[in-house]
């Protein structure tokens, strides 16, 4: 199994920003995700124009990449600073002291995850394939990803600042509990579709590796929240109802919990 040039320069790319978790462990998997996505998306994108690409569905695909990526992080930072109860409760999580091997670990499995998540780009750039009808339904896919997550995230914030005690069950939290994370799925969903075409050999492995990893960090994500909403609204009647009748991810999939009650 050979490694193009570039694999190597996105996985620098990817570990140099995913090091941010060393300010703040959560940063690994937030922000740091989020600076790693937007870094080696650009140097994609850099890497076609200088090898005299100019495929506009691929280079689309790679500055919608590029702003989810920024989008994330900033997003995430802002909350942090706004959001006083986040904040603490990311300092709980990461209260018990953090060797550094197990910094070091997760930093280099993290950061080489984040590479195995966008192969699906780095194999077509490097296979110099056009755009097909795959490329296209990955990128359809992806932006429709992308703007579920930025809808619902205004979306639970006016909610929350019109009620703070109760969780978001308007616009599309009325279709499934966590709209941003499915539009998460959706963004590497597109991604994966986006290289059916060209996958070959261990190319294969590597994308599929990467999307179900992805998608599994996805629903723990989930399943944590899940947690919490259970603890902080089981009093609350209007909860109780919401979540006996919204799915917990995936829009009209009857999947009501991914955690036991209780």
């Amino acid at each position: 199994m050979v490694f193009p040039l570039l694999f190597w320069i996105l996985l620098a790319v990817s570990l140099l920003l995913c090091a941010l978790g060393f300010i703040r462990f959560a940063y690994f998997l937030s922000v740091g995700f989020g600076t790693a996505v937007a870094g080696q998306s650009l140097a994609l994108a850099i890497a076609a124009v200088q090898n005299g690409s100019r495929d506009i569905g691929y280079l689309l695909f790679c500055a919608l990449l590029v702003a989810y990526g920024i989008r994330l992080a900033l997003f995430l930072v802002l909350r942090e600073r706004k959001d006083k109860n986040y904040l603490n409760s990311q300092t709980t999580q990461s209260s018990k002291p953090i060797t550094i091997l197990v910094r070091i670990f997760v930093w280099i499995s993290l950061g080489i995850l984040y590479v195995f998540q966008i192969t699906p780009l780095l194999y077509r750039g490097a296979e110099g394939a056009s755009s097909d009808a795959f490329l296209y339904v990955g990128l359809v896919l992806s932006a429709i990803g992308f703007a579920i997550e930025i809808i619902s995230d205004a979306q639970k914030s006016a909610a929350k600042r019109a009620n703070p005690d109760q969780p978001a069950m308007t616009g599309l939290y009325r279709i499934s509990r966590f709209p941003g994370y499915f539009g998460e799925i959706l963004i590497w969903t597109g991604v994966f579709v986006s290289g059916l075409s060209v996958y070959s050999g261990w190319q294969w492995v590597i994308a599929i590796l990467g999307y179900v990893l992805a998608v599994s960090i996805i629903i723990g994500n989930v399943k944590r929240l899940e947690r919490r909403q259970n603890k902080a609204y089981r009093s609350l009647a209007a909860y109780k109802d919401y979540v006996a009748k919204t799915p917990v991810l995936l829009p009209l999939i009857p999947i009501y919990h991914l955690v036991k009650k209780g």
